[in-house]
């Protein structure tokens, strides 16, 4: 199966699927415990679309510990920046539905010491995930050295026989999934 079908596939079942934090409780706590979590300083995540596990307890958490967290901007030619939340940063929605900061403070991909991947699809084994499809989060990781995890819902997880990884498709370092 190719990676535009398995998209399309877990997308479809992940539409009708509840959303609840107690539900993803716990993922959180397993990385909570991470010693990656714990040692971070700035932590990049997203602003989670409807379908997606939520965010929020995840960037109360890290605020409340100190840490400082930031979150994609899309800039034109399928590139992101990561941007730094604070209390007078202002969300806009794009065209694909996703919040994200019209402006503020830049941070550098040296500086992230843990990121939070989106995607649709993942497979434990081989630490590969499938995106949205433009691109954005395989190119910024492609020069990312913090560590890269993931959090997945059941419905997200596929076999290594779904899809076959292209040579742009970067690795993750964690993915995290109850199932």
């Amino acid at each position: 199966m190719n990676k535009d079908k398995v998209r399309k596939q877990i997308l479809n079942k992940m539409e009708g699927a509840t959303q609840s934090d107690q539900k993803f409780f716990d993922l959180y706590v397993e990385l909570f415990h991470l010693s990656e979590w714990n040692h971070a300083d700035i932590v990049a995540t997203t602003m989670n679309t409807t379908n997606e596990i939520p965010t929020a307890p995840i960037i109360f958490r890290a605020l409340g510990e100190g840490k400082r967290i930031v979150v994609p901007r899309t800039l034109p030619n399928h590139q992101m920046e990561f941007v730094e939340m604070d209390h007078n940063l202002v969300f806009q929605q794009t065209r694909f539905g996703i919040w994200e900061p019209v402006a503020g403070s830049v941070v550098k991909s040296n500086k992230i010491d843990l990121m939070i991947v989106p995607g649709v699809a993942f497979n434990p084994q081989s630490k590969q995930r499938i995106g949205y499809g433009a691109g954005f989060y395989d190119r910024y990781l492609s020069h990312f050295k913090g560590y890269k995890v993931a959090l997945a819902q059941e419905e997200q997880i596929i076999s290594a026989l779904d899809w076959k990884p292209e040579n742009f498709d970067v690795k993750l370092d964690q993915i995290i999934y109850r199932g």
